[in-house]
């Protein structure tokens, strides 16, 4: 592959009718234009339905009512995988209703999102937004949840989603301040992102908890 007539970085709209080809481009490497899956995207970068489908998600937020929410947008991620804005409010719903969860469904969360996070891997060799939604699925159970988060991060920052894999670390932040295994994931993915003043101050926040972190360092 020598070239392509899309160009450098130009958006390479190959189908609308597949999922999340439209966010496609061509990137010139050392062996030529390869295909690479855009960064983090949004909402005026979807299609015209999923724009209406996020419209009323975001009409649902206002109304309170999570369960529509939690209905309608997996389908839109699923074909956007980095539409990250969507994924925030999603996110927002599925902590809204684990709020009422009981203490035997929290205790059991881990057990069923175990077996979801190897399946979600599985399935993202095959197609990315078929990954992260089994690893929506187990978020549904536990939107904290450090392992269902820890794939999602590690998942999007292979796939060039820095975004996404620093909202996935900042989730586990919020319920786990003190968990500088992740926090480390975290630095790793703002650095991804280029956002280096914040990278140093997680790895200082390190470094205050753990003096003797190298990797900190």
């Amino acid at each position: 592959m020598h070239g392509h007539p899309l160009g450098d970085g130009r958006v390479a709209a190959l189908s609308q009718g597949k999922p999340y080809l439209q966010f496609l481009f061509w990137k010139p490497t050392s062996l030529g234009y390869v295909l690479f899956l855009m960064p983090e995207t949004t909402s005026s970068q979807l299609s015209a339905s999923q724009q209406e489908t996020f419209r009323k998600a975001k009409d649902a937020l206002s109304r309170q009512n999570h369960d529509y929410i939690l209905m309608l947008l997996p389908p839109v991620l699923e074909s956007a995988p980095g539409f990250l804005e969507g994924r925030k409010l999603l996110r927002a719903a599925q902590l809204t209703k684990a709020k009422s969860a009981s203490k035997i469904e929290k205790g059991m969360a881990a057990v069923k999102i175990a077996p979801m996070v190897m399946q979600a891997k599985s399935a993202a060799t095959k197609s990315l937004g078929s990954g992260l939604a089994k690893l929506e699925e187990a978020l549904s159970i536990d939107p904290q949840s450090p392992q269902a988060n820890g794939a999602l991060a590690e998942l999007a920052l292979a796939n060039d989603l820095p975004g996404t894999a620093i909202f996935a670390h900042e989730t586990i932040r919020a319920a786990k301040p003190q968990d500088t295994q992740n926090l480390h994931g975290l630095a790793r993915a703002l650095i991804a992102s280029k956002q280096m003043t914040k990278a140093r101050d997680v790895y200082q926040t390190i470094m205050e908890m753990n003096p003797t972190d190298g990797e900190a360092l």
